[in-house]
């Protein structure tokens, strides 16, 4: 069975960047060194741990569901836990998903192989280093974010990414949007995953810079007896 990692889209306030704005970055920049600036902007993401809100939904059927994931990162790995499992991101390796009842550590590796780039959408630093994504700043938001238990609005860089993956179809016309706050470290706090028949939104809450050394305690003697 496939799990998704999900958040709870938040209230935002969206505006479009001014046309002389956009004009100005690809004038500049031109259109590839313009994805590049993009691809930068979340290529080096800061350590941190957040409670993440997810909410899945289909456009057929009207139907959703949401959970809520504790989200971390330290030295370029993500982890991702719910109640009943933990997904592990790290750079050039297949995800590897955690069960609690099984106790038991599974590669994905079919995810790398069909490429299907999207589900790393949640460990964005590692989309970054994927030179077949497009990468494309197309507006700005603000929202209210939550660190370290003050609230403060932020002006967020939203990016579209677009890529192919080895299945075609539907998978191939898969969007996805990155909310960059410039502030937080180039901190990506809001994802939106985009299908033809659904898909996901995610915001990071309850923002911290300080990460436990012991939360990849148990996938890193993994790694090192596998």
């Amino acid at each position: 069975m496939k799990y998704f990692l999900l958040f709870l889209l938040t209230a935002t306030v969206f505006y479009q960047v001014g046309a002389q704005t956009l004009e100005s970055i690809n004038k500049q920049q031109g259109k590839e060194r313009g994805d590049e600036t993009a691809r930068r902007l979340i290529a080096v993401q800061p350590d941190f741990t957040a409670e993440s809100t997810c909410l899945n939904y289909e456009n057929t059927m009207g139907l959703g569901f949401g959970a809520l994931v504790k989200t971390a990162k330290k030295d370029g790995w993500y982890r991702h836990e719910s109640e009943t499992f933990i997904d592990y991101f790290i750079p050039g390796e297949a995800p590897v998903h955690y069960t609690f009842k099984n106790k038991q550590y599974i590669a994905y590796t079919g995810e790398v192989d069909n490429h299907l780039w999207f589900m790393s959408v949640e460990s964005p630093a590692l989309l970054a280093l994927d030179k077949s994504l497009k990468f494309e700043i197309v507006g700005r938001t603000e929202v209210d974010l939550k660190i370290t238990g003050k609230t403060k609005q932020r002006q967020q860089i939203k990016i579209k990414v677009t890529g192919k993956t080895e299945i075609g179809g539907d998978l191939d016309e898969a969007v996805a949007f990155l909310y960059v706050v410039p502030d937080l470290k180039n901190l990506v706090v809001k994802t939106e995953l985009i299908f033809p028949k659904g898909g996901r939104n995610c915001t990071l809450r309850n923002i911290s810079f300080i990460v436990p050394d012991g939360l990849f305690t148990a996938f890193r003697t993994y790694r090192h007896v596998k």
